[in-house]
């Protein structure tokens, strides 16, 4: 009755096997014999319940059938059969393994173990989150020595789906986050904080190493578990597991922690312009024209697009249904079949695009223009339903219908489009009746359109969800505001200097970003700060959320961010309002997190002998121009050796140790030479020579007179 999915006969019976410590025989005739009224075996030998209505009624809590159904005891024995599976022998990891060795040895694998192995969330999320008894189980899958957890994940990588380590991090965060509203924090014990390591580890190791799983699912054994951070949960059960067998030794992290970044996606020689996501993608739209669709889940590249005007893609749009995905440059809207990736129709416009969205279950495309004007498309045929100039009827306004708007935002829930002119408040549309409406002011009063004295709007967003009447709007003068759209009233207002706003698909949610590359999220309904993220990096362009509201994503410059700050996995209603009474809730904690400008590594050069003191050390070359010493054994920087002084990364560093001479070369083709003294300390250069042609190595004769450089157009002796 509570399955994630129809059991099968087999799947039952060992089920039950497992929680009654007892062999169950011949499942089909116990089945007849017991319950033949109310559930059957299918054709394919699934356990199916006769009718939808009996389920309800049996799982009514007014039910008064001897057969009535308790939800949550009934999910409890789930959780407890998936977890009896998961912490059974089945499922132990092998004692030992060499490096290199793909995969353990086949196991018999009980009928049930893809059901436990599967829809474990399905039902954590179900339970009370009280309950010690679940909470035990679950701290001995995951802390076992026997390897219980590393064993699940390989099995889900070979055998199903990352993204159900991710719905199981997802459901544990939730459900521990249920259980702080009953349980003082001040007495969260350490089983309760491996359960939130692992909520997070989980969602982090499909992010960082989900290709490393598709490709060697038995990496997660030793290789992986090196390279977490060392409080993650992976590296301290399992890091000296792995150091004792593959001799893997990470040193020199400067996080301890994941952090709240997921992954960074760079592509040097792009400017990213435009972002959307999807449930199971997101897409990065570049100024080149192309468009790279990446994987959810694992955050890696899995298609790239290609507009052939080769223009900047303006603006990016999945379809709610996710079939679709639609991109705008300055002319043309084309419109993508998800299925295939294959280009579906390419719809040419008059002027520049400022917003689009999907409506009619995808079948209608609508585009707002820079010019004024509104279109609306079918997209089972391909042709213009809908051209409108939403000005057209604002008498002695003449100025305004040839200004052109900075901003639009569409709400389809409410068939409204709000638009942003430049030093004025927002002008409201209703596309449906074709009817302009007054505008919304800050002063919380609706008015003719006029020029607002504070600077106007920079641009708005509608809510999703049970939020879509509500509208959030930046100021110029840096106040955030969020209107009804009902009576165009003011619900709430901050001071933000936001530029940049995005709204949740569930809508409770508003991330804003501002000039410095902050981002900060708020309560939508009130404008209460939840968190903040700050950023040194760059402006930024543009912020959208997950699907599931769970993730923010940013791009900025030639760089996108994906965040997985934990204060996105927010309860649902009906979540709140599913255990017990709560005692007093803290406030939620304004989080920060700070990063420092990036100076990336470009090149490394390794010596043979140590330092003086006995230290092994490595050279690295960074993006900007310099070369500095490390330290091997902590990975910390000793000291900046020299520049190049041109602020063009370093590619390449030679070191002949004989010599005691040191080559590096930057991407102009210059080629630097010094030689190193005692404590490899430098001199100044020996030879410094621009080669003109891009440098692939650079070898030094015996008593270092003659240099030879390779190139792929050819060799040079110096």
């Amino acid at each position: 009755m509570c399955s994630a999915r129809p059991l099968t006969t087999e799947e039952l019976r060992n089920a039950l096997t497992l929680q009654l410590k007892i062999a169950v025989f011949d499942i089909d005739r116990a089945i007849k014999s017991y319950c033949g009224q109310l559930v059957f075996v299918d054709s394919q030998s699934r356990v199916q319940v006769i009718h939808q209505t009996v389920r309800d009624y049996l799982l009514s809590v007014n039910s008064k059938s001897e057969f009535g159904i308790v939800k949550k005891a009934a999910h409890k024995q789930l959780v407890m059969a998936c977890l009896e599976y998961l912490n059974g022998p089945e499922l132990e990891g092998p004692s030992r393994r060499r490096l290199g060795v793909n995969s353990t040895c086949a196991k018999d694998r009980s009928p049930f173990a893809s059901y436990a192995c599967n829809y474990l969330f399905e039902h954590l999320s179900q339970v009370f989150s009280t309950d010690d008894e679940i909470l035990d189980a679950l701290h001995h899958f995951l802390s076992s020595h026997h390897l219980h957890v590393l064993s699940w994940i390989e099995y889900v990588a070979k055998h199903s789906d990352l993204k159900r380590l991710i719905q199981t991090g997802t459901a544990l965060k939730k459900l521990l986050k249920r259980r702080s509203k009953h349980v003082n924090p001040l007495f969260l014990n350490k089983e309760v904080a491996l359960l939130g390591s692992w909520a997070t580890d989980l969602v982090r190791l499909v992010a960082k190493f989900g290709k490393n799983l598709l490709d060697n699912p038995g990496s997660i054994y030793h290789l992986i578990p090196p390279f977490c951070p060392p409080a993650s949960a992976p590296r301290k059960l399992f890091g000296a597991i792995s150091r004792g067998n593959s001799g893997i030794q990470l040193l020199g992290l400067s996080n301890k922690t994941w952090g709240d970044c997921l992954s960074t996606i760079i592509e040097p020689e792009e400017t990213f312009s435009s972002l959307a996501c999807s449930a199971t993608h997101f897409a990065i739209g570049m100024n080149s024209g192309t468009i790279k669709i990446f994987n959810q889940s694992t955050c890696q590249e899995v298609k790239t697009l290609r507009n052939k005007h080769r223009t900047p893609i303006k603006l990016l749009r999945f379809g709610l249904k996710e079939a679709v995905l639609a991109s705008a440059t300055s002319k043309i809207v084309c419109v993508w079949d998800i299925s295939s990736w294959n280009q579906r129709w390419e719809l040419p416009i008059p002027a520049q695009p400022i917003s689009i969205s999907f409506a009619e279950e995808d079948s209608r495309l609508l585009v707002s223009l820079k010019n004024n004007h509104f279109f609306t498309w079918d997209l089972r045929t391909g042709t213009k339903l809908f051209s409108d100039d939403w000005t057209r009827d604002l008498e002695g306004q003449r100025a305004l219908s040839c200004s052109r708007p900075v901003a639009a935002t569409c709400s389809v829930e409410e068939r409204l489009l709000a638009v942003v002119y430049r030093g004025q408040d927002i002008l409201l549309w209703d596309f449906d009746t074709d009817g302009l409406l007054e505008t919304c002011t800050k002063e919380g009063t609706s008015a003719s359109m006029h020029r607002n004295v504070n600077g106007g709007v920079i641009t708005a967003v509608f809510g999703n969800g049970l939020n879509h009447s509500l509208l959030a709007a930046a100021y110029l003068d840096g106040d955030l505001v969020v209107f009804d759209t009902n009576d165009g009233s003011v619900k709430s207002k901050v001071l933000a200097n936001a530029q940049v706003l995005a709204s949740s698909p569930e809508g409770r949610t508003l991330a804003t970003g501002d000039s410095s590359g902050t981002i900060q999220l708020y309560d939508f309904e009130s404008l209460r700060l939840l968190h903040r993220i700050k950023s040194d990096d760059f402006t930024i362009k543009s912020l959208q959320f997950s699907r599931d509201s769970c993730r923010i994503l940013d791009i900025r410059a030639s760089q996108c961010q994906i965040w997985d700050p934990t204060v996105l996995v927010r309860q649902e209603t009906e979540d709140e309002a599913s255990d017990t009474v709560s005692n007093s809730t803290a406030p939620q904690e304004v989080g920060t997190e700070v990063f420092e400008e990036h100076n990336l590594v470009t090149s490394l050069a390794c010596p043979n002998t140590k330092t003086p003191g006995g230290n092994e050390v490595f050279f690295v070359g960074k993006e900007d121009s310099a070369v500095y010493l490390h330290e091997t054994r902590t990975g910390n920087q000793i000291r900046k050796l020299f520049d190049h002084g041109s602020k063009t990364p370093i590619s390449w560093i030679f070191l002949d140790e004989d010599s005691k001479i040191i080559a590096s070369v930057d991407l102009s083709s210059r080629v630097v030479i010094h030689e190193l003294s005692t404590g490899w300390k430098v001199q100044d250069p020996i030879y410094d020579y621009r080669v003109g042609v891009a440098v692939d190595q650079v070898l030094f004769s015996r008593k270092h007179s003659r240099i030879l450089i390779s190139s792929s157009v050819s060799p040079s002796v110096l």
